[in-house]
This record gives structure tokens, sequence and C-alpha cells, in this order.
């Protein structure tokens, strides 16, 4: 290892290898230096830093050789003229670049199903969000179950439908805290950044959000508790989780079908390929007895009546979309990353399932409208587990 070090221009430079190199190194001057007698204050002391790798060579064992060695300043940088001038050949590339090599996404993936073509490496997995949003908005007033509707929200029928508009609801959600109400201010700022200010009442898709946030959300472990967002801590959130996955010769049909042995989902298509299958996770939270789940908020127009959002309906809506391979994805995501931060980890104990939200139908009642919940098997997922593959070390 060489490490060149010295006078820049003759003053001492505020990096953090001269505060390690030189323990007196002079604090920054809070102004540019403009005068000689002010630069000369700034000069770096050589000898004494000399000194300090001397005494770091000597008092460190893990440092076992040092070597000093002066260097000298050309006379001149540029070549001599009576130099003899070489051309300069390009050289030859004597490796061949990997094409498969590529990040892709869900989004990426699923580009067959609609016609698409899943063999480019893209980036459109991204939050849905404008991470600049302020949070001086953020209220600290408790939800109050209050009256909801047993129908449908108006503020759901008559909320634009669209991509801009799905990623302004996924605002509102992911900028807000999930224990405490919306309020029509913080949806107001929201509208606007979207220029949906004119499109949608904000007391009016204020209170559907809360119903939203208060609606029942079932255990797909068969054990009969019922969920509520409102009843999460929203410390024990995290919201647009970013997660990236090693992919060692990850084939998108046989991805496919592994998946559609338990859920129904389109075909495939595609060339395997190395790299990274990247995403985002709208919010995973955890409840009070240690399990971590899955949150995906969905906009989609399903229908004007409950039963457009009903169980038939959304297992329909999670097929033809393929948003299961959405699912088996995040959940593999989740798995993989509870193993190494978790000690004592256990699928079975410590991952709850996942709940995707069709915003549109959810009520705020008892009922389960607008919510699908599945809990992958961990045999599903340890196969997948093997099919998108670990990096080669």
């Amino acid at each position: 290892c060489y490490v060149c070090w010295g006078p820049v221009d003759k003053v001492v430079q505020p990096t953090p290898l001269a505060w390690l190199l030189d323990r007196d190194c002079p604090v920054p001057p809070p102004k540019v230096l403009t005068t000689q007698k002010e630069k000369n204050k700034q000069r770096i002391n050589e000898s004494r830093v000399l000194d300090t790798i001397q005494s770091l060579v000597a008092n460190h064992d893990a440092v076992t050789t040092f070597h000093w060695q002066q260097l000298v300043a050309p006379d001149r940088l540029a070549p001599s003229e009576s130099a003899p001038r070489k051309d300069l050949v390009l050289g030859t590339l004597e490796r061949e670049v990997p094409v498969s090599w590529q990040s892709r996404s869900f989004t990426s993936l699923a580009k067959a199903v609609h016609g698409g073509t899943t063999d480019l490496a893209d980036r459109s997995d991204r939050p849905d969000h404008d991470q600049g949003l302020s949070t001086a908005l953020i209220e600290t007033t408790p939800i109050r179950p209050g009256d909801l509707s047993p129908d449908l929200h108006e503020a759901a029928l008559t909320f634009p439908r669209g991509a801009n508009s799905g990623t302004c609801l996924h605002s509102i959600l992911e900028t807000v805290a999930i224990n405490v109400a919306v309020s029509p201010e913080q949806v107001q700022l929201v509208l606007s950044q979207y220029g949906l200010a004119a499109d949608a009442d904000a007391k009016s898709v204020a209170d559907w959000l809360n119903d939203v946030l208060h609606s029942a959300l079932p255990d797909p472990n068969g054990s009969g508790k019922v969920y509520r967002l409102a009843e999460f801590s929203d410390t024990d959130s995290i919201r647009e989780l970013s997660y990236t996955l090693s992919a060692n010769r990850l084939n998108p049909e046989r991805i496919a079908q592994c998946i559609n042995q338990l859920y129904p989902m389109p075909a495939l298509g595609g060339s395997t390929y190395d790299g990274f299958l990247t995403g985002f996770i709208d919010l995973i939270v955890r409840a009070a007895d240690g399990r971590y789940w899955v949150l995906d908020y969905k906009s989609n127009w399903l229908g004007d009546r409950p039963t457009d959002y009903a169980t038939a309906a959304l297992d329909d809506a999670m097929s033809a979309h393929a948003y299961t391979l959405q699912m088996c994805l995040y959940s593999l995501a989740v798995h993989r990353m509870l193993q190494q931060k978790q000690s004592d980890y256990s699928y079975d104990k410590h991952f709850g399932g996942v709940w995707y939200l069709f915003l549109r139908g959810m009520d705020g009642s008892n009922g389960f409208n607008g919510v699908y919940s599945a809990k992958p098997p961990l045999a599903l997922l340890e196969e997948l587990d093997k099919l998108v593959g670990r990096p080669n070390v």
C-alpha cells in the first residue's frame, strides 16, 4: 500500500487523512485564506507528520513495515519538446463482458404480462412518493373510529384514476404516521403537489384514508385475530424499504412456474440473467407479538360496488396483474433480511404475512373488504430462494 502525503499548494488540507497523520492539523479556517501570512499559519509541517507516522508504526502491531521516501518534484510537468513522440494505440479488450448482467425489478419481470419485454435492465421500481415532502404537517391527533360508512366511501369512488393519482395516494399514506389521524391539511398539500387539488376534496379523502387505517386486517395464519393499521406503533414501521437481491442465473419462466403452484399468475418471458433483483416495499410493520407484516397499497379501480373488492375479485386482480409474483418477492426479501438481522429468527414465529390493501374497497368496517391477505409457505420461499440464486463467492 502506497500513501502519498504532503502539502498541497503548501497549505494543509482539512481531510480525514490530514487529521489522522497530523495530530496537530489546524482546524479549517472559517474563511478563504487570502494573505501569505494566513497561508503560512496553515502550512503543513512535514517533519511532524513523519514523526507521527513513525510513532504510529512503533506503537501498533498491525503496522509492520514502513518506508519513507522523499518525492522530488520534476522541473517540468510537460514532456520535453525534444523527447521522441509516440503514437497512442487503443488497447484491446481481452475479456468478455457478460451481456446477461442486469438489474431488474418486479415491474421489469411483469412487463411480459402486458406484452412488453423483460430483456432490458431497468430501475422502474422506485419509491412512490416525493421524498421532499415536509413532515411539519404530521398531526398527533389519535384516530377515532367515528361513524364509519358500511359502503364504499364516496371519495374512493370519485378520486381520479391513473398512475399519477395512485402515486398521490401512496404519497399521502407514506408521509403520515399510521397511528394518527390523516388531516385535511396533509391531504391538501399532497393533492396540490400532484395537480389534483381541483379534482378531489381534501376532507373527504382524509376521511376515506382514516377509514383505511381503521379497516380490519385478517390473520392469514388462521388465528382469527384482527389487526388494524391504526393500532400499530409508527416507531415499529418501515416505509419504502428498498431491497436488492443477488440474482444468479435467474430464469423468469421458472420463477413463474414456482409461484404458480400455489398462487395463480400469468406466464413470464425473458432470458436468464445474472445481476440483481430490486424493489421497494410500501410498508413493513412489527406487531406487539414480534411478528412482521408486509403491506402494499393498491389504488386499482375494480368497480363501484363492495362486491368488486371482495375476496374472489381480489384473487382475480392479484393473478391478472402478477401481484402474486410481487408478493412472493417481497416475502423473500423480508425473509432474507430477518434471517440476517434476528438471531433467533423463525419464519413461523416472526413472519406474520402479507396484506395487499386495495384502497378503493376499504370502508373501515370489521369486514375484510379490499384486503388481500396471505402467508406464502416457507417451502415455497425456500424454492424461490434457490431459483433467484445467491452470489458466487
